[in-house]
């Protein structure tokens, strides 16, 4: 039977690479031990602050798109088939033997893969979709069925072009001949409630609160962007709430990265405005209280 996993996908050298290296099997690159790479995946496992594992994986690891062949992040070449799920330990607090989770994810006849990600506080799973074209209507499906088996995915990572680092995990369980996923589902537009309160040391609007938080990014020259799929959050985030505005906020956020190029990060917030996702501010502002950035007043 064939192997779900045996296909080609995009390699980029680092997380901030724009230009894709090669392409790689997939199924090989999650079985591959390369010594180098396993050594630095130890050091950042053992590494107890979030923002040196972040440099870590973003400076030494290289990272691919499982869900196919993208030339340059956001142009397709061919779809890969695969579905990329995260599921993180924070995101799932509920579940008290996390580190048995995968155990029980293994039973799910539609896993193809099912391994620990790079920090170890977390897994990644794959699963073969029977319509790669409508991903992210399968991808809405998954998550509603791991809710429904009280299992919280990232909901911050379900484009197809997101990005997954190396990872390798010698116990990781794999499915080559696991059956295609058929479900769809497409969101439900949320409901819209008006709650009319006093102002009472409060903000009037997100804008403001997103200006108190850039304000403090630029003072104290912080960066928050993180890996490729924290910056394109960003992204997507302030391109919801401010369309051709906020490219100059994208900016302001982006050019405290080593790697920041100006004309890379145009590209990308046109990319961002182009994709017309629908993300809430609400991710922009968790990134910015993991750095210690809260709302103050103007």
């Amino acid at each position: 039977m064939k192997n779900v996993l045996d296909t080609p996908v995009s390699f980029y050298p680092k997380v901030h690479s724009s230009i894709m290296e090669k392409q790689v099997n997939l199924y090989d690159f999650y079985r591959r031990a390369d010594e180098t790479l396993v050594n630095i995946q130890s050091e950042i496992r053992q590494t107890s602050d979030k923002l040196e594992r972040a440099k870590l994986k973003s400076n030494h690891l290289p990272v691919i798109t499982p869900a196919g062949v993208w030339n340059n992040r956001t142009e397709l070449h061919s779809y890969s088939g695969i579905a990329a799920l995260d599921i993180d330990k924070d995101h799932n607090s509920h579940i008290k033997n996390f580190s048995a989770l995968k155990d029980e994810i293994k039973k799910l006849n539609v896993v193809a893969y099912c391994g620990l990600s790079v920090s170890g506080q977390g897994y990644l799973v794959l699963v073969p979709i029977y319509d790669p074209s409508n991903y992210k209507q399968h991808w809405y499906a998954l998550e509603q069925d791991f809710k429904n088996f009280g299992i919280k995915i990232d909901s911050a990572v379900k484009a197809p072009n997101n990005l997954r680092y190396f990872s390798h995990d010698c116990d990781a369980y794999f499915n080559t001949t696991a059956k295609t996923y058929t479900k769809r589902l497409s969101p439900q537009p949320k409901k819209t409630t008006i709650t009319v309160r006093p102002e009472v040391h409060c903000f009037t609007s997100n804008h403001q609160r997103v200006q108190s938080c850039i304000d403090q990014i630029v003072s104290n020259r912080i960066d928050i962007t993180g890996d490729y799929n924290q910056w394109i959050t960003i992204g997507f985030c302030l391109a919801t709430a401010y369309g051709e505005v906020g490219r100059t906020l994208y900016h302001n956020v982006s050019q405290f990265h080593t790697d920041y190029r100006p004309a890379e990060t145009d590209r990308q917030y046109t990319n961002c405005i182009k994709a017309g996702y629908n993300n809430t501010i609400d991710a922009f502002f968790a990134f910015c209280r993991d750095h210690g950035i809260l709302y103050k007043p103007r």
